[in-house]
């Protein structure tokens, strides 16, 4: 239900910009925007640094490769280590007094894992930068992984699998993993299984993050009002981190979408959960911020064609999972499977024939705008825009979106969404009784 409440925000957010942020939008000197990033190297690990006048400081470690980091027999290990990290402490403050600390000093610290990368996140008060640090380095350097908080992450994990399992949209989610990324390292769940989770001890934790902390592997992103110098004196005391294996992985490209299809799995459900999933241009490419506009008002046109005219669901949508190996999705929901299918692929057919308006391109234009403007509010975010795009291609692409989205022509728009969208890949979970399946396999041309 949080998902579905958050969804739907996303949805009124998107339609429902006030005119003032509208104005100020147009306001803004259309050129590349100069966000004053600078990238260092500093004992063999990469920092990427914004200076920000606030009195808030953020800090993002990033830990690349994500599921290319671990086997398939050890699904899970990634996340959980992340988490017994972010909850033990250090050798030097243990569990209790860390958290004392912290709480102490307003500073959060926190973890997560993901399909491309792992990160470890620190916000503080620019006065008590110094003092987090320290707690932030000494975390990094000499964690705990007492076996208290193992055990309790590790039961919190295995109670979050039986809630996904029994949620639907948590587990169409998962089903993307299983069925659209056969055969590659996406083809892996990030939260583990049941029987990966039970097999995990502390020591395999302590094993497995010592070889995964290694320079080759990180970048960090700092945000906040210190010098250069300053910042080189911090991240100093990470150097002794190893520098790691030399070996880059690549990222395998999932399975194409030859022609439309079907995955169909059988719930006893009072509606049905349906993802229709197409290729995606890869971030950075030239298509790509062209594209995600493209996705963004098929996402308006669904829910004005299955919401409200047809009231076939409460919320549908369509978006662009941003991975490196991408993809993008159409979603609803609905007691009406065959009705709400052929609304998202007529929808689609309607653009391949007709195109966009320019009035849609122009108002999607404002609404991308204020929310990339919105992003630069806070350091937080600012550092999450910079680390991800890092992570992605290259964090300079932070830098030219406001360029490259004022630029665009719905010509633009049609030759990418015409050129990503010539099949789809429907993800169904629900009763299958009496289900028309050629409504799935429809060509789109």
């Amino acid at each position: 239900m949080k998902k579905l409440n958050y969804i739907v925000l996303l949805l009124l957010a998107a339609t429902t910009l006030t005119s003032s942020a509208q104005d100020e939008i147009k306001k803004r000197p259309i050129k590349k925007q100069d966000m004053g990033v600078k990238e260092l190297m500093i004992d063999g690990i990469k920092v990427i640094y914004k200076p920000s006048t606030k009195d808030i400081v953020s800090v993002a470690l990033y830990v690349k490769g994500g599921t290319e980091n671990y086997s398939k027999e050890q699904e899970g290990i990634e996340s959980l280590t992340m988490n017994v990290l972010s909850e033990s402490g250090s050798q030097k403050y243990p569990h209790d007094q860390f958290h004392s600390m912290l709480e102490g000093m307003g500073t959060t610290i926190s973890a997560g894992s993901g399909l491309d990368a792992s990160t470890v996140s620190m916000n503080c008060l620019i006065s008590k930068w110094n003092e987090s640090w320290d707690l932030f380095a000494d975390m990094i350097m000499h964690p705990a992984f007492d076996e208290n908080t193992f055990k309790n992450k590790k039961d919190e994990a295995l109670n979050a699998l039986k809630q996904t399992e029994s949620d639907p949209d948590a587990h169409i989610d998962d089903l993307v993993n299983i069925e659209v990324y056969k055969g590659t390292n996406y083809n892996k769940m990030v939260s583990g299984t049941e029987g990966s989770l039970t097999k995990l001890s502390v020591d395999d934790l302590k094993k497995y993050y010592s070889s995964l902390i290694a320079k080759n592997k990180l970048f960090v992103v700092i945000v906040g009002k210190m010098s250069e110098d300053d910042i080189k004196a911090k991240v100093s005391m990470l150097k002794r981190i190893s520098v790691g294996s030399s070996s880059v992985a690549t990222v395998e490209k999932r399975p194409d979408f030859a022609s439309s299809s079907l995955f169909k799995e059988e719930r006893k459900l009072a509606t049905n959960y349906i993802k229709g999933i197409m290729d995606c241009p890869a971030p950075g490419s030239v298509d790509y911020v062209a594209y995600k506009l493209a996705i963004q008002i098929l996402s308006d046109r669904l829910f004005v064609e299955i919401r409200t005219k047809r009231n076939l669901s409460y919320a549908p949508y369509s978006y662009v999972a941003g991975h490196k190996n991408p993809y993008s999705c159409m979603y609803v929901s609905t007691t009406d499977p065959a009705q709400a299918v052929q609304v998202m692929t007529d929808e689609v057919k309607k653009i391949h024939k007709n195109g966009f308006d320019p009035k849609e391109l122009a108002d999607k234009k404002e609404q991308y705008l204020t929310r990339y403007y919105m992003n630069l509010e806070t350091n937080s975010a600012l550092a999450t825009t910079i680390g991800d795009n890092e992570n992605l291609s290259t964090w300079k692409n932070a830098t030219k979106v406001l360029d490259e989205v004022q630029k665009l022509k719905v010509e633009d728009i049609n030759t990418a969404f015409n050129k990503y969208t010539k099949a789809i890949r429907w993800l169904y979970l629900g009763e299958t009784a009496g289900l028309d399946e050629s409504i799935f396999t429809q060509k789109l041309d």
